[in-house]
């Protein structure tokens, strides 16, 4: 886990670092995307807020199929002859999005089905006019004889009379084989429909999440603990040096740590308290003129205090 400490409300800014990607989400599992990216700026926060970032690899893209529709052929549609290529995939892998050439604008719908022509995932999808890309983001399983298919009326460019060239093959990946009307009663090897330049890419990798917390400590009443009157900072405003000192009835382990108001740990120390009054000279000579915030942090006392530097 990590954290960052703030004071008084306002955004903050959590970093994180991996090898790949790193998404921000607002829960642990499923939630909402918020930002990718090493270095996430959150919202303005009144409370402790935990937030949760997880490490994403990303593959290359790939290309694979016609490359586009040089070559015989035209626009198709019947709704009576849905056509569709045929391939095989031999990693999961995401479709990320195809070239097609439409007669119109307009609505289309795309399919991706298995070989008994069982609907897996589907998209409908508004296409301009001419040469576009469409993207698809479809998961692709790892099965044979899987379709893509224009359904319905596509009114999209298929080339035909042996303009294709199968199989289009990515090795390892992806083998396009056929067309349906290379299948009877068709039995043209050539015919290639609709879906040119497909982009496809291996599915990412993700490491499990991570809770970065963002905690918030109101600085408006950070000078009323309870049991102050045994925490004092002087000089303050202080220059080169200031003294910390309180009163404790026992030996104790304490932290003292100093931060500036965005949550940033400048000062770090341990140290054990004896009976009574117990001091600490801090040097804030190399520290930049402003204020920040001292916590002692032990068992039985957890105070903060503000000090101005000059």
């Amino acid at each position: 886990m990590y954290s960052r400490v703030f004071f008084n409300s306002g955004s903050v800014t959590l970093s994180a670092n991996g090898t790949g990607l790193m998404d921000w989400y607002d829960a642990s599992i499923g939630g909402n995307l918020l930002y990718t990216g090493n270095n996430f700026t959150t919202p303005p926060l009144m409370n402790t807020t935990t937030y949760y970032v997880e490490d994403r690899s990303v593959s290359p893209l790939f290309y694979t199929g016609k490359n586009d529709s040089t070559g015989s052929g035209g626009y198709f549609g019947s709704s009576g002859n849905i056509h569709y290529e045929i391939f095989n995939c031999y990693e999961p892998m995401l479709l990320k999005s195809v070239k097609v050439y439409a007669e119109y604008d307009g609505n289309r719908t795309i399919l991706l089905r298995d070989s008994s022509k069982a609907t897996l995932q589907s998209l409908t999808v508004f296409i301009p006019q001419g040469e576009s890309r469409v993207n698809l983001n479809f998961d692709l399983p790892v099965q044979n004889k899987l379709q893509l298919v224009g359904y319905g009326v596509p009114d999209l460019f298929r080339n035909n009379n042996g303009s294709a060239s199968y199989p289009y093959i990515l090795s390892n990946y992806i083998t396009i084989t056929e067309s349906s009307a290379s299948l009877p009663p068709y039995n043209v090897n050539g015919n290639y429909y609709y879906f040119y330049d497909w982009e496809v890419q291996e599915k990412p990798c993700t490491s499990p999440r991570v809770p970065v917390v963002a905690t918030i400590h109101d600085c408006s009443g950070i000078d009323n603990n309870e049991n102050l009157s045994k925490f004092m900072l002087y000089p303050n405003p202080a220059e080169n040096e200031f003294t910390i000192e309180f009163n404790n009835d026992k030996p104790e382990d304490y932290n003292i740590i100093i931060y500036d108001l965005i949550g940033k740990i400048i000062f770090n120390k341990r140290f054990v308290t004896l009976n009574g009054i117990n001091k600490q000279h801090v040097n804030c000579s190399v520290f930049e003129k402003g204020v920040y915030v001292v916590q002692i942090q032990g068992a039985s006392q957890n105070h903060y205090k503000k000090i101005v530097i000059q």
